[in-house]
């Protein structure tokens, strides 16, 4: 039966995301017809995958949303997911459940347009990947359904590709106002904090660390050390899940320059378009090693007036330094370098 409701997403799929919605139902198919293999031979022992298998999955209060208003999620799966909570919550599903889930993602998917389908797809790729967890930890190693999964991994990193964000990431606590507008690909977060440096124009000298509210990420050192992700396996996409999210990015610990990040508009992506690219911007980044915000008013403060005690002294020490400078075409072609 599985199989044959694969065959009917491909009937289907006559959208941008529709091979996606195929792959992801194969998937889900293969996963159950592995499922009915194993436990047919009793031999084979409580090691091996089963359908009833426990697969918990923890979802946010957005992909649980996401989940509820998809047309064929069947009970008990929709009673379980509609709670009040506005947090993050762990599911008990089984294998079964999680297919199921496939399943109807993969309905909705099929035809799907704009950011709706790509929400959906987002949301597919977390239960596609607890299903395979699944897989690993019962140690089935069918090459059909590795096969499965690498070609749905291979259509969602080709449909990411296609999805474009633009974001207007402000520096917090100065006045007047520091800014820059990009359009970028989903990347790694590690990748954005790339693309953050060379749009302010940062030495990229220090640590940082990305805040969406619910989850800290940094690189993999300091990962570790804060005991938080690891911002080379977290995409924008997991933070900038639909227009008007803001997260936050922090530079340097020491000078504590904090930004916030808006998603502003989530795209197709153009042909023929580089990204990243920056759009606009208002004034130069302040210098590193000021003393942060505090730091940085007293040195405008002391070059905007000559009677300053300090005027001279941070004249020389900074010479040349305008805070009202933004050069976009240097800007680009820093970002052009990250491609």
């Amino acid at each position: 039966m599985a199989r044959r409701q694969a065959e009917r997403q491909a009937e289907g799929s006559n959208s941008g995301f529709g091979g996606v919605a195929v792959g992801l139902a194969e998937f889900a198919a293969s996963v159950l017809g592995l499922a009915d293999t194993v436990t047919s031979n009793a031999l084979l022992g409580p090691g091996w995958l089963r359908r009833s298998q426990a697969a918990e999955l923890r979802l946010t209060k957005a992909q649980r949303t996401i989940l509820l208003s998809l047309p064929s999620l069947k009970e008990p799966l929709k009673g379980w997911l509609d709670v009040s909570s506005s947090g993050p919550r762990t599911f008990p599903f089984t294998v079964e459940d999680l297919a199921a889930l496939c399943f109807a993602l993969s309905d909705s998917l099929v035809g799907g347009q704009g950011r709706a389908a790509v929400k959906l797809m987002q949301v597919a790729e977390t239960v596609s990947a607890r299903l395979k967890q699944a897989l690993d930890q019962s140690a089935i190693t069918a090459r059909a359904t590795r096969a499965a999964l690498e070609d749905v991994k291979s259509m969602v990193k080709s449909q990411r590709a296609k999805t474009i964000y633009q974001l207007k990431i402000t520096l917090k606590g100065v006045k007047p106002s520091v800014w820059r507008r990009v359009l970028v690909a989903d990347c790694s977060l590690a990748e954005l904090h790339e693309v953050i440096q060379a749009a302010f124009g940062w030495s990229n000298s220090h640590l940082y660390a990305f805040d969406d509210g619910d989850n800290e990420y940094s690189d993999s050192t300091s990962a570790v050390e804060l005991g938080i992700e690891n911002a080379s396996r977290a995409r924008l996409s997991r933070v900038a899940s639909q227009e008007k999210v803001r997260f936050g990015y922090t530079y340097d610990f020491g000078d504590n320059w904090e930004h916030e990040i808006l998603v502003e508009k989530i795209l197709p992506a153009e042909q023929g378009k580089h990204h990243p690219v920056c759009l606009k911007g208002k004034r130069a980044c302040p210098p590193e090693d000021i003393g942060g915000c505090w730091g940085y008013a007293d040195l405008l403060d002391a070059l905007s007036d000559p009677k300053h005690e300090q005027h001279h002294e941070f004249l020389e020490l900074r010479g040349g330094f305008d805070p009202e400078a933004f050069d976009i075409e240097h800007v680009n072609a820093e970002l052009m370098m990250l491609e």
